[in-house]
């Protein structure tokens, strides 16, 4: 349904210096998949405020809408989004103080990592590569080589449903595999606070280099992509991706799109596939490991926009 002209409006009205406002947006040059249809209206804040403001007004109007970060855990529906789309790209800003990095929620995980180097920083190594935002990475306490986001995170400047901005301070105890207190109360990650340790710059290099080295080996750069498409079920006591092997399933897919040679837990396409092909495998996979094994694979993926039922 498209968006009401008097919604469209309403909207437009918030523009400013601090906000961008498109029509017609295409949303797949938002994620990392690279895939997808537009936005009837996409929004795009430059500072926490402008976000508390945009959310503030939408809840006024009750009106649904999407968030999109990095768009690195995203399948955008090939249709697109009807409802505004709020996208924190341009929220870039980061800065650097002693062994603190405060980054607005649009900045790139893996330049958090080429920050911290650059000022003799260790704890950051983790994000070499990541995609994603940091943002996104804190919401979904994103983890890598061992290491995962609660152990760097010292606070965020987060937004309520309402439009409320505050600071939530947290401890490493807050968190576990896939859960954030952002995620539990809906709020929105608008700025982190990173707290770092004085290192060694070659040894930094040498983690960094190591831990880019890996994802080539996977093969994870080789194909467009959204990262780990399951979470790791680990009551049953194997990763999502060996389940996923261990069925033979590594190159299942059509065409355009398949499971990755290399990792199993990654659906990757060939830039000529749709969304719905690439969920298609997605779903295909989820079933087989169901009938199999018994596990279902739980998403780790979120499905964005207007999709038919799968």
């Amino acid at each position: 349904m498209p968006l009401s002209p008097q919604l469209v409006t309403q909207l437009h009205a918030l523009a400013d210096e601090d906000l961008h406002i498109e029509e017609g947006c295409p949303l797949g040059t938002q994620t990392t998949y690279g895939l997808g249809g537009r936005a009837a209206m996409a929004l795009f804040p430059r500072t926490p405020d402008a976000l508390a403001r945009v959310v503030a007004r939408l809840t006024q109007l009750d009106t649904a809408y999407s968030i999109l970060g990095g768009g690195s855990n995203v399948l955008m529906a090939d249709k697109g989004c009807s409802v505004p789309a709020v996208v924190l790209s341009r929220m870039s800003t980061l800065s650097v103080q002693d062994t603190t990095i405060t980054a607005m929620a649009g900045v790139l995980s893996a330049r958090i990592a080429e920050e911290a180097l650059a000022h003799g920083l260790t704890g950051a190594e983790f994000l070499t590569a990541l995609p994603g935002s940091i943002g996104g990475a804190a919401f979904m306490n994103a983890r890598a080589f061992g290491r995962e986001m609660s152990d760097i995170l010292e606070d965020a400047l987060v937004v309520d449903p309402e439009g409320r901005l505050s600071t939530l301070t947290t401890t490493p105890g807050d968190f576990a595999y896939k859960v954030s207190p952002f995620r539990s109360r809906q709020l929105l990650v608008a700025r982190v606070t990173l707290r770092l340790a004085p290192g060694d710059p070659v040894a930094v290099r040498a983690a960094m280099e190591a831990n880019a080295a890996h994802r080539r080996r996977n093969g994870e750069d080789r194909w467009p992509s959204c990262g780990c498409v399951f979470k790791n079920p680990y009551s049953y006591g194997q990763s999502a991706g060996k389940i996923i092997d261990d069925l033979g399933l590594k190159g299942f897919g059509t065409e355009n799109a398949w499971v990755h040679r290399e990792h199993a837990n990654f659906i990757v396409h060939n830039g000529r596939a749709t969304s719905s092909e690439v969920r298609w495998v997605m779903e295909e996979v989820r079933r087989r490991v169901f009938e199999a094994v018994g596990v279902e694979l739980e998403f780790e993926v979120e499905f964005e926009g207007d999709w038919d039922k799968p």
